[in-house]
């Protein structure tokens, strides 16, 4: 999609920076759990093998793009309304499919714009989906330090988002003291992104 070859520490990393963006469950592995990456990462045509030595399961790349062409439909075909459908996809493909995998990924980045609408309204549940929003946030954070560390768009974002669902938490007052300072941590580390970004608005943190 991109028009060219990369060989950065990333892409010629079959783990990607430990994350398995790529990767999927092996389904031979059954008892002790191992992971099909690509053999030779920065040749599109490489085979995807099982890093389990003693394991053969191995895939043609033309076998893995079907696979990723069937997940990325399956994304594409859930109301964008609707957070149990995403939900339900995590619930189907995160036994085969590493947490970090790109389409978990976007379905738990869906689920935490789907949430933030859900915290707008005045559901008396409200407490359920907005820490599902925080663990969400602090997952997909782990990621972006991962995979785009610094003050990125993507890690910008989740930042704002938690920000506000733990905003959330202290206005219902279950806000724990862990929380609380998790919550001055992070206010703190968007005001510094705020000097050099004024897209940023820090008066929206709250009190």
């Amino acid at each position: 999609a991109k028009c060219f070859d990369c060989a950065c520490e990333r892409c010629t990393d079959p783990t990607e920076h430990g994350t398995h963006a790529s990767g999927f469950r092996c389904p031979n592995c059954r008892r002790a759990p191992s992971f099909v990456l690509a053999a030779e990462p920065t040749n599109y045509r490489t085979v995807w093998r099982c890093q389990n030595r003693r394991c053969s399961y191995q895939e043609r790349p033309e076998q893995y793009v079907a696979r990723c062409e069937r997940l990325q439909q399956e994304l594409l075909a859930l109301d964008r309304t609707d957070p149990s459908g995403y939900e339900s996809f995590l619930t189907r493909h995160e036994p085969s499919l590493h947490p970090w995998n790109a389409y978990i990924l976007q379905a738990k980045y869906a689920l935490t714009q789907l949430l933030s609408s859900a915290r707008a309204t005045n559901c008396p549940t409200k407490e359920v989906p907005t820490r599902r929003t925080v663990e969400l946030c602090r997952d997909l954070l782990a990621v972006a330090d991962r995979l785009e560390p610094g003050y990125g768009t993507f890690r910008t974002k989740l930042l704002l988002e938690l920000s506000a669902a733990l905003g959330t938490l202290q206005s219902l007052g279950v806000l724990s003291d862990p929380e609380r300072q998790e919550r001055s941590t992070v206010r703190a580390e968007l005001e510094r992104i705020a000097k050099t970004d004024p897209t940023v608005d820090v008066s929206s943190f709250g009190g």
